[in-house]
């Protein structure tokens, strides 16, 4: 195995080692019940508070000193997996150089992107979003309960509390609202070859990187339903800065999106780092 690591969690820490779980290989076809989109730029202001969840040595070289970076919070009703919620953290790096350089006639508008701190609700998630498409994912215990607090005439409010499923500790504790009624139908596919890449290392279900530098970029698509939403409130921090970035200081836009429709994951292109030889089988 590589020396890379991630340092994520095994299936004994987690005590889900004699769990089966049934390979559920990409595509996949995911409905988003709901969604929140809130984005930010990468400044000095903020790189400290990304930089303590940059969590492997190439995190740390390749994360992009400008660009756009986000947190988005997902309640999925339906995958290849069944139902689960998603807690990410997105920034933006250059990409790694490759050996076989990406298609002459695909044009993207943006350097690729990478997931730093994924938590999901399934143990099936996160095994197969770590093989399919090295996907960094954690456990996490998600709650959602509507806070008639900041709602209004024209916004639903949501609260929601994540925390770690091994330690119980907070990750995040927020309000998020929406604007009520129907949204605008949007969809990734027209410019879908422009979108920026997701790039991770190919890792196994353990979190481990195989042997040769081996990278997978995806690209997903979209389409559904958005409207304007905003996060509230942060209520509490508590240790969850040691688990994901405090959303109360990365300077998040004022203006996000509520989404609520489809969400497609391809299978990726594996290639390899410039200069590395394949010795194993991928």
């Amino acid at each position: 195995m590589s020396t890379w690591s991630a340092n994520l969690t095994t299936a004994a820490q987690r005590g889900t080692a004699k769990h089966h779980i049934d390979p559920a290989p990409a595509p996949w076809t995911l409905s988003a019940a709901t969604s929140y989109t809130f984005l930010f730029s990468v400044n000095p202001s903020n790189l400290p508070v990304i930089e303590p969840h940059l969590t492997t040595p190439t995190d740390k070289v390749d994360l992009l000193p400008t660009g756009l970076g986000g947190v988005m919070i997902i309640r999925y009703d339906n995958s290849p997996v069944g139902a689960y919620d998603e807690l990410i953290f997105v920034a933006p790096f250059k990409s790694r150089p490759r050996k076989n350089d990406i298609d002459p006639g695909e044009k993207r508008l943006a350097e690729a992107r990478r997931l730093p701190r994924i938590y999901v609700s399934s143990e099936a998630s996160l095994r197969n979003g770590r093989v399919n498409w090295g996907i960094r994912k954690e456990l996490a215990d998600f709650e959602f309960m509507r806070d008639e607090k900041h709602c209004s005439a024209l916004f639903d409010a949501t609260r929601v509390v994540v925390k770690d499923r091994l330690t119980g500790n907070l990750i995040m504790d927020v309000t998020v609202r929406q604007m009520k009624g129907w949204g605008v139908p949007v969809s990734t596919k027209m410019f879908w070859k422009y979108m920026p890449s997701l790039e991770e290392r190919a890792i196994n279900e353990e979190g481990e990187a195989i042997t040769d530098e081996v990278w997978l970029h995806t690209t997903p698509s979209a389409w559904g339903w958005s409207k304007a939403a905003n996060l509230v409130c942060v209520h509490g921090v508590d240790q969850a800065e040691n688990y994901f970035p405090d959303v109360g200081k990365l300077g998040l836009y004022s203006l996000g999106a509520h989404f609520k429709g489809t969400f497609m994951f391809p299978e990726a292109v594996r290639r390899l780092a410039a200069g590395v030889e394949l010795k194993a089988k991928i």
